[in-house]
């Protein structure tokens, strides 16, 4: 099975780190045939020269578009993965192309009209979140860094550094669109397809009973990570591979 995985806000591929590959080789334990692929979202990284859309059917489209051309190798089929306002994306994408995907995994996600707003973004977070964009890279790198993992000191210095070295600029529309994006979205009344949700306890964004509220929505299978915070790709990537790994092997497609 491919599997194509996305991001959050004002991200771009890059910021996955090692994660893709990591993923693939867990994956590849037992399935061989298991690819990951990335695609940024309008905006942002390899496609930042253009505007981003301000509904999540707009990103998923051009997104769409872009997935079509990918390669499949050797297994037709894919998976979606998809963190925070990827979650949001693949939701929005499942529902309305349900034949994409096989597999759906959302990551510390929310949903309007499931969960209250103030828990899809916790309060204590929105000075943060909007000094981003008066901020300088690195500046920015590193306050999402601290509000997103669990990194501290030289651990996270070093990897807002690496960052900060490849991150394309952001431009302040760009980001707008995003969140507005987010905040109109529509949540599916069901998914199409098999979905398996992953959310920390230790998520100092979006409260993770947000992920609780969709898994109750979809009827889908909800596991917990105890202390993980926003980006568990970065504070535990290892146990989401486990836990997308044992979820595909007990309930087979």
């Amino acid at each position: 099975m491919n599997w194509l995985i996305l991001r959050g806000l004002i991200r771009e591929k890059r910021h996955w780190g090692n994660f893709p590959l990591d993923f693939e080789q867990a994956l590849g334990s037992s399935d061989p045939k298991v690819r990951v692929h990335c695609l940024d979202f309008p905006g942002f990284g390899t496609e930042s020269s253009r505007p981003s859309p301000f509904r999540m059917e707009g990103i998923v489209d051009d997104l769409r578009a872009r997935w079509r051309a990918l390669p499949s190798g050797e297994s037709p089929e894919w998976g979606i993965l998809a963190i925070s306002l990827g979650g949001m994306v693949a939701m929005n994408w499942t529902s309305r192309y349900p034949q994409d995907f096989k597999r759906a995994v959302l990551i510390n996600s929310s949903g309007a009209g499931v969960s209250p707003v103030y828990r899809r973004m916790l309060p204590a977070n929105y000075p943060g979140v909007a000094s981003m964009f008066f901020k300088n890279t690195l500046e920015r790198e590193r306050t999402v860094l601290e509000l997103t993992t669990h990194l501290q000191g030289e651990k996270l210095e070093a990897r807002a550094r690496t960052q900060a070295g490849f991150a394309i600029p952001v431009k302040s529309r760009d980001g707008i669109a995003q969140i507005t994006a987010a905040l109109v979205f529509k949540t599916p009344e069901t998914l199409p397809v098999p979905t398996l949700i992953l959310t920390a306890k230790g998520d100092r964004l979006v409260d993770w009973r947000c992920s609780d509220d969709l898994a109750r929505r979809f009827g889908a299978e909800l596991r917990i990570h105890p202390t993980g915070n926003h980006d568990l790709s970065v504070d535990d990537p290892a146990w989401i591979a486990r836990e997308v790994s044992d979820w595909t092997r007990r309930n087979p497609v």
